[in-house]
């Protein structure tokens, strides 16, 4: 009877070490598998996004403005806006063929948003404003596709 009873001590301890052993190795691959998996999400989506941006960032063609040179509308009348305008689009030989023609009905449009403008609406936060009513008017005025950025190379205030 003694005999017995140590076996069964020895059956049931050797069963509940199994049981740990088991569940710690089924631990181990799960977190394993659920590591591995977002580690690759958080490699493969940043490389992802950095070629997407590439992509766009080397198809965007620029159409260059001449220079504007416009009254500001403040009260004194002495101020003057002086900017260098590209536009930027997707590469479109229809669209690029449609800013050459439409080039001074385009010039024309962005003077008189300009001249709408006073010194204090040109701060920093003015100037996205502004970049984005320019990019609204212009694309009012094509029909063969859609600008996607207004750039200021150079812009002065005097």
């Amino acid at each position: 009877m003694g005999k017995e009873k140590k076996e069964s001590k020895i059956d049931k301890g050797n069963l509940f070490k199994t049981i740990i052993i088991v569940f710690i190795a089924v631990g181990i691959a799960g977190g394993s598998f659920f590591a591995g998996i977002m580690v690759d999400k958080l490699v493969f989506s940043k490389e992802t996004n950095k070629v997407e941006k590439t992509k766009d960032e080397v198809k965007e063609v620029m159409f260059t403005l001449d220079d504007f040179l416009v009254n500001l509308a403040d009260k004194s009348g002495r101020r003057y806006l002086k900017a260098k305008i590209y536009l930027g689009y997707g590469e479109d030989k229809k669209l690029s063929a449609e800013l050459e023609e439409k080039k001074l009905k385009i010039r024309d449009a962005i003077i008189n948003v300009l001249r709408t403008k006073k010194t204090e609406d040109l701060n920093e936060d003015g100037t996205e404003r502004l970049k984005i009513e320019i990019k609204d008017t212009v694309n009012m005025l094509l029909n063969e596709g859609k600008i996607t950025n207004v750039y200021f190379s150079d812009i002065l205030i005097q």
